[in-house]
């Protein structure tokens, strides 16, 4: 499979783009999707502490799953 991953400018809801020759014939796929949400762009990791808005015992859920999911990633197999 080939693919090609290339950003381009949507004009009045159009786009246009010219395919290498290994595309000329056939069937593609085609997948849009926007570029990465601008209100995250330069921001950490850390900015987003908080975000959830979990109760306390939902709090506690989630770290329990993230230790178990760690934990299960430093299995040997």
């Amino acid at each position: 499979m080939q693919a090609i991953r290339q950003i381009v400018e949507v004009k009045n809801g159009n786009l246009n783009m010219k395919l290498p020759k290994g595309f000329s014939d056939g069937k593609v796929e085609v997948i849009i999707l926007s570029p990465e949400m601008p209100e995250f762009r330069g921001k950490s990791i850390s900015s987003l502490r908080g975000k959830l808005k979990l109760t306390d015992t939902q709090y506690v859920d989630f770290q329990t799953e993230v230790t178990h999911s760690r934990e299960e990633w430093e299995q040997n197999i």
